[in-house]
């Protein structure tokens, strides 16, 4: 355990790459990144409940911390690392308050990663930390063939050997009216191995959303544990940063809202894209081999049969391409919405710096503030053009 003389002679240190003073409301996503980076590089020794120096002094302001809310600060930050780092937890009391003290030492084994995230320490650290953040790819992770078009392939490929058997055995002489159940039994048959495939997916493979709403829901439980601690304060303390803290955590978790969103929107759009493409190709594909089929039968009947066959795979394959453009045209319309919202809020900036810059009186300033909050709350015109264009669609 430290002693008071030795965390008075940190504290006349400057921050580096193995000191860093935190002030209590630290969130505990930014803690967990120290202590990885820390673990990741040297060492080094986090000090909490620390402010900054006051006009003059060189020193940094002893603020204190609560015991009790700094171990479930650590205990937070911890839960978004892996593997655990090695580090020592202790509360030291200087001139009647308490500072939280972590000791963080390096890995001697494989890295810690803080979210999946490899962060380091630099040279350049002095009151905050300047990381590098590296992805690093999933173990087991499928192939990028495999992740982008999934097993779509193998529905084609059930398609044109249906279609390659039926042409065949029309062209060796049998009738279509004898070899159409076969034919459909082996289409059934692939279409079924290839939903069992679908199915037994890793969940890795089946979309890239998955790393986004854990984002997600990481942002939320840091939004939580702000509230928490806001709640927790006494009235005392300085409420306007509390609220700067819960306001930062609340715009990063609307902004990985938005960033998830957004993914779903784009693979929803791309997939859907691609599935009309394959719909209008398999379709076509059908309806010429059907066709072929139905030129060179032997009798009426199969050339009848044929040709329907045809004609129903054809309108089959055009009903469903129409429902995947469909569905990417909503898609395209979610992505614009996305795209129109930094300019959005960028005139509510610029508004808000002419307010600012007008030197209007209260009065003023008061009303035009209330006419952009009840625009900002009904949010953009609706385009007429666009919904003639979608209504006569």
């Amino acid at each position: 355990m430290p002693t008071p003389e030795e965390i008075e002679a940190l504290l006349t240190q400057p921050e580096g790459m193995e000191l860093e003073f935190k002030s209590a409301r630290v969130p505990p996503s930014i803690l967990g990144r120290i202590i990885a980076a820390f673990s990741n590089t040297r060492g080094g020794v986090i000090i909490v409940g620390v402010g900054t120096p006051r006009s003059g002094e060189s020193i940094p302001e002893t603020i204190g911390v609560e015991p009790a809310r700094f171990q479930r600060l650590v205990d937070y930050s911890l839960q978004h690392l892996k593997p655990h780092p090695r580090i020592s937890v202790d509360t030291v009391t200087i001139h009647g308050k308490h500072l939280g003290v972590i000791k963080v030492e390096a890995t001697d084994r494989s890295p810690i990663l803080y979210e999946d995230q490899l962060i380091v320490r630099t040279e350049a650290a002095t009151s905050e930390v300047v990381s590098q953040h590296v992805r690093l790819p999933r173990r087991g992770a499928k192939s990028a063939w495999y992740d982008r078009r999934g097993m779509w392939p193998a529905a084609i490929a059930a398609a044109l050997i249906t279609e390659t058997l039926f042409m065949v055995s029309v062209l060796r002489g049998k009738e279509p009216v004898e070899i159409i159940p076969g034919t459909i039994i082996i289409g059934i048959g692939c279409f079924f191995a290839w939903a069992v495939a679908q199915i037994a997916r890793p969940r890795d493979a089946q979309g890239g959303s998955d790393g986004t709403r854990d984002r997600v829901r990481q942002a939320e439980e840091t939004l939580e544990e702000g509230l928490r601690t806001l709640d927790a304060s006494t009235a005392g303390e300085a409420s306007a940063e509390q609220a700067r803290l819960a306001l930062s955590d609340l715009w990063s978790v609307t902004h990985r809202r938005l960033d998830h969103y957004h993914g779903i929107a784009l693979g929803q759009a791309a997939k859907s894209f691609r599935n009309a493409q394959i719909a209008m190709t398999v379709g076509f594909v059908l309806l010429v081999g059907f066709a072929v089929a139905g030129v060179m039968a032997n009798s009426t009947a199969g050339a009848v049969v044929a040709g329907a066959l045809g004609a129903v795979s054809a309108a089959l394959a055009g009903y469903v391409s129409q429902t995947f453009v469909k569905s990417q045209e909503t898609s395209a319309g979610h992505l614009r919405a996305y795209f129109d919202q930094p300019l959005e809020f960028s005139r509510y900036l610029a508004a808000e710096r002419l307010i600012a810059d007008a030197g209007l009186t209260s009065e003023q300033r008061a009303r035009i503030t209330e006419s952009l909050v009840q625009a900002m709350i009904a949010g953009p015109p609706v385009n007429p053009n666009e919904d003639h264009g979608n209504s006569s669609a």
